[in-house]
């Protein structure tokens, strides 16, 4: 695993993976395996999952890059599909969290791994 500081991840030649991280600081939609990282010590904003899902294994990364979460929240804007089984935004508080979300189906939505 390498990780560099631009826009996805990339299986190479050799069959190695680079994850490339680079950070978020204001509003955004989320796209198909997006490993950005999120920095809100500037106020918070919104993460706007993708409207139209893709297949399950790909998942979107949520990373509290300045570990100011808690206080500056990050909104997953559930965009018409559900979050965790609910229909309605997510709001991320814990300072430091660290996960991924991916699309499980219509039954629960989006989950975290």
């Amino acid at each position: 695993l390498r990780v560099n500081d631009t826009a996805d991840a990339i299986i190479g030649d050799d069959n190695e993976i680079t994850i490339n991280l680079t950070i978020k600081t204001g509003n955004y939609y989320a796209s198909e395996g997006d490993t950005f990282m999120q920095d809100t010590s500037g106020g918070g904003f919104t993460l706007t999952l993708p409207g139209l899902p893709f297949v399950w294994h790909h998942a979107i990364l949520i990373r509290d890059a300045a570990g100011t979460f808690k206080n500056n929240n990050l909104t997953l804007a559930y965009n018409g599909n559900k979050i965790e089984g609910a229909l309605e935004d997510f709001i991320v508080d814990i300072d430091c969290f660290s996960g991924w979300i991916t699309w499980s189906g219509p039954t629960y939505g989006w989950i975290f791994l």
